[in-house]
Formats: C-alpha cells, structure tokens, sequence
C-alpha cells in the first residue's frame, strides 16, 4: 500500500537485500520476539523489512539474490558468556580489533579516538567504512510533492533525499553486542568492558588532560535508521545515528565535538591507565 521503495534501483536493492540478510543472522533470535517491531533490535523489525524488500523484487519480476539463514528461528544457537540479560543491556561493551591493541587498551589502558571523516576512506573495509560528517533521509518521489510559490509542482524524478552535516568530530566505536563475526570481521580479538559508566568515567577524565576542555564529550548508543523509510519522529543525529545497514555491529559511540567548531583532525592517543579491574580479552 506504500510503496517507498518503488523509485529505488535495482543495484540498490539488491544491495539492500543483502545488508538485511547479514542482519538478520545477528538480530533476529527468539528473545528478540518480545521487542517492540519499531525497534531494530527486535526480530519482527526484520522480518518486516525483508519481506518488504523482497516483495518489492517479485512485482519487479526479480527474486533475490541470497536468502536468510534458514536456521533464523533455531533456539537451540550457542549462547556466550558475555550475553546480556536483555537485548538493551549497555553494562557490557566489546572492543574488537587485532589483538595487540585490545592488550593495549586492557593492560596499558592506551587508546586510539580518531576523527570521524576517517572512517570514509576505509575503501576495502565494508564493516568500516561510511559517511560520518553526512546522514542521508530519503522521501519517495512518489509520495513527495514540491510546491513552488505560484502553487504549480515541480515533478520528482527519483525520491528526494534529505541530509543533515556535522564538522569533523572524535570518536571511539565499541559494542554493545559479543558476536563472533564481528570479532573474526574486525581482527580477531575483543577486549571486554565489564561496566561501562566507568569506562566512560576514565576515558573523559584522559580526554580532558590531552586534548582541553575545548571539547564537549558524549557517549550512547548509536540508533539506526532505514534511509528509505525513517519514522518521523525518530532520533536523527550525525553522530550518534547511522544507517540500519550496520544494525549488527550494535554500536556504542563516545564523542567529541568542539565547542567552538574547530575540525577534528588525524587520531589522538589517550591513556586511562589498566583496565584490568574492569577488563579482560577474549579471542
């Protein structure tokens, strides 16, 4: 009955269909059933989205060209140890990367934020690489309409596309979420953060001795976002909202901007001495 994604191409959506799939294989399981469907922790948020997207194939005439894991509904998957009670927990955070640098961050309590256009360049990592200065909102062009002052339209050929932009920000990326693929997809190892509000704690405390209190510092969870159908009353943030194609990663953000609007540029090293009391490392 709504079809917004009509006006999208077919390399688009093929694409889109695949993001969905590797979703699905993270965020769908039997106690995320009881999570809200607007949420993209939840199972029937994918569900719905693939089924949408696949149905917009078939009136094309196309079929997919890959298929959700048919073990999506298995309740019998191997759980972790580090598995939190509920899918919203954010007591536990996950740093994953190459192993040197997570015995780094837990032993020597040395950390890396980086300026986020960075993260642009990052060409042969998919995992990794994204826009973070720009948020991108798409209406569909046939839904849309553009009035211009002496009440005539003007036609949309394609949907209209909306984008919001921050100057250049530092950020520290974890997760929320132990995943064994994002562990074997970022270097294979992961250092975890038992409590996270100290870990937040420290990391400002070292923040504010090495780079100045010119810089206004946050940290939550990233909230996600279909580009094509976006609630309207939905976080929409540069920082700390990012396309649902990386809804699997379940990321968890600490930044700092400026506040006199000065760029973030290259990497700052920080120390915030041993994480050994609230940290360990798992490969």
């Amino acid at each position: 009955m709504y079809r917004y994604l009509g006006r999208i191409s077919d390399v688009d959506l093929d694409k889109r269909y695949r993001e969905i799939v590797r979703n699905m294989r993270a965020l769908v399981a039997p106690e995320r059933h009881v999570v809200p469907i607007c949420s993209f922790l939840s199972s029937w948020y994918w569900f719905r989205k693939e089924h949408q997207t696949r149905l917009e194939l078939r009136i094309r005439g196309r079929e997919p060209d890959c298929r959700p894991p048919s073990d999506l509904l298995a309740t019998n998957r191997p759980t972790s140890p580090y598995a939190p009670n509920f899918p919203y927990s954010d007591k536990v955070l996950f740093r994953y990367g190459k192993r040197e640098y997570q015995e780094d961050l837990v032993h020597s309590g040395l950390i890396r934020i980086t300026a986020a256009q960075a993260y642009l360049g990052m060409e042969n990592d998919s995992a990794r690489q994204d826009d973070e200065l720009n948020k991108h909102e798409f209406k569909p062009g046939d839904y849309t309409k553009i009035t211009k002052l002496d009440g005539t339209t003007i036609p949309i050929k394609g949907d209209l596309r909306r984008t919001i932009s921050f100057p250049n920000y530092y950020v520290l990326c974890m997760s929320r979420a132990w995943d064994p693929d994002l562990c074997n997809e970022f270097g294979g190892a992961c250092a975890v953060i038992t409590d996270a509000d100290e870990f937040a704690q420290r990391i400002d405390r070292a923040a504010r001795e090495q780079i100045g209190n010119d810089w206004l510092f946050n940290w939550c969870p990233v909230e996600y976002f279909d580009p094509y159908e976006k609630h309207p009353k939905q976080f929409f943030d540069v920082a700390f909202s990012k396309d649902f194609r990386f809804s699997y990663q379940q990321e968890y953000r600490f930044v700092w901007l400026s506040k006199k609007r000065e760029e973030a540029t290259g990497y700052k090293s920080l120390n915030i001495g041993t994480m050994e009391d609230i940290g360990k490392i798992h490969d």
